[in-house]
């Protein structure tokens, strides 16, 4: 089962979702869909979709409307050498949707993960308690035909976020006969242009 989910109405624009779907680590259409629909640097594999309780609402405001989220779940998925998880996963996400009169609205976003777990050293097979964490952000401005998109994701620990494949790079490795932490970063910019009502094409690195 990929998605099973229930959604509860907490009044008004509130709401609290419990299940498997798509967590507030995700923001979709970030990215062009012919070449990676899972958008953001990183954030690659079914790791995303995880077991959660979200909380949400949305405030609007003169010219837009803000997107809250907060979460608990598991980030797990995105850290190497894992022996247990000892605290849910916090997440928390920002989304602001901006008009500005040139196309359609602006859309900026912004998150920050953290999990407390038990690393297992790769070397010495010694357990320490770390606590991996990311910051990501992202922008899509649309300005007809055209629509600018870029992200950027910092990871410690968390580098699972910042992979360019299904696989990332060790989230810890042994120097001085310790557990250091690994982090680095990842970033994307692109252009989408619409030629025509049905004929598009995208650059970006």
């Amino acid at each position: 089962i990929r998605h099973a989910y229930v959604v509860q109405s907490l009044g008004g624009s509130a709401w609290v979702l419990v299940g498997q779907t798509w967590g507030p680590a995700f923001t979709g259409a970030t990215f062009t869909n012919t070449l990676n629909w899972d958008t953001q640097p990183g954030v690659l594999g079914t790791a995303i979709r995880g077991g959660q309780i979200t909380f949400g609402n949305t405030f609007g405001f003169s010219g837009g409307s803000l997107l809250t989220a907060v979460a608990l779940g598991d980030l797990s998925g995105f850290v190497s050498d894992v022996a247990r998880k000892t605290t849910p996963a916090l997440v928390g996400k920002l989304v602001a949707t901006i008009k500005t009169g040139f196309g359609a609205p602006v859309t900026v976003w912004g998150a920050v993960f953290g999990q407390s777990l038990k690393i297992v050293d790769p070397i010495t097979g010694n357990e320490s308690s770390k606590t991996p964490y990311a910051f990501a952000s992202g922008v899509a401005i649309p300005i007809s035909p055209v629509t600018l998109k870029m992200n950027f994701n910092y990871a410690k620990g968390l580098t699972g976020l910042i992979s360019a494949g299904m696989a990332g790079p060790l989230s810890y490795y042994t120097s001085s006969d310790s557990t250091k932490t690994a982090s680095g970063v990842a970033y994307n910019i692109e252009a989408d242009v619409a030629a025509t009502k049905d004929v598009g094409f995208a650059l970006g690195y």
